[in-house]
């Protein structure tokens, strides 16, 4: 039965990689955000009743950081010759931004590839996203150590 019954749910359900709304079939995203049925993914899965599971996330999050590695690596010519503190910049950047904004950073990237890492750490905290993701302004500390703090910092000490 277990066979089967895969067989018969996956052609019921259809094959999807990107959310949609189970009543009417339609993607969502920029185009559709109001959601008459459910919020749903992959072969029917229900996300707002069913979600993830613990398993699940992790699972999710190992072929995310696999895909932020191999966009880091695509991007930067000396990734592999990096310290790892330098990579793991590097990858939090490519996974948080994905690897179309972290191409974006030429400045950046072209500082890393040629060893300057000071001036990556500076074009990391004048980024919006250092703003964004509560990075003290020049001169000032909260005492907290935010993410794109420790990216800065972990850049510029290698």
């Amino acid at each position: 039965m277990n066979e089967r019954l895969k067989d018969i749910l996956g052609r019921h359900e259809g094959r999807r990689r990107f959310p949609y709304d189970d009543a009417d079939g339609r993607q969502i995203g920029p185009r559709k955000r109001t959601i008459k049925g459910r919020l749903t993914i992959g072969k029917g899965r229900n996300l707002e009743a069913v979600g993830l599971s613990d398993d699940e996330i992790e699972h999710l999050f190992e072929n995310d950081i696999r895909r932020a590695v191999a966009g880091a690596r695509r991007l930067l010519r000396n990734f592999d010759s990096l310290s790892e503190n330098r990579q793991i910049v590097v990858v939090s950047l490519v996974y948080m931004m994905g690897e179309t904004g972290f191409a974006a950073w030429t400045d950046t990237r072209r500082h890393i590839e040629a060893g300057r890492f000071e001036e990556a750490a500076r074009h990391i905290e004048k980024s919006k996203m250092y703003a964004q993701l509560g990075g003290d302004p020049p001169g000032t500390d909260d005492g907290k150590l935010e993410r794109p703090e420790e990216l800065a910092r972990m850049m510029r000490e290698g």
